[in-house]
């Protein structure tokens, strides 16, 4: 057990309130910190994965423009970016 968890069941054992409350919401705080580390590392993952294409994958978008369609889905929103950026440097 960690030491928050320790510490709210001394608090109970010796019935001390104060303590007992600094330690529950230590805890929460640490879940909630804990909780929102896994969900940045999960979107970076997400978006690092994103701007990697294969090979694989730039052939495909290739193959896409070439259908002669009038409009174009990007495949993740890097290829968007890099699309605007370069539009707007030839204007």
């Amino acid at each position: 057990m960690n030491q928050n968890i320790n510490d709210m069941i001394d608090c109970i054992l010796h019935s001390n309130k104060e303590d007992f409350s600094v330690a529950f919401n230590s805890e929460i705080q640490d879940r909630i910190n804990t909780n929102i580390i896994d969900q940045n590392v999960e979107i970076s993952q997400n978006l690092l994965n994103d701007d990697q294409l294969t090979d694989e994958d730039e052939d495909q978008s290739i193959d896409e423009v070439n259908k002669n369609s009038t409009t174009y889905i990007f495949i993740n929103s890097s290829d968007a970016k890099k699309f605007i950026s370069i539009s707007s440097r030839s204007w």
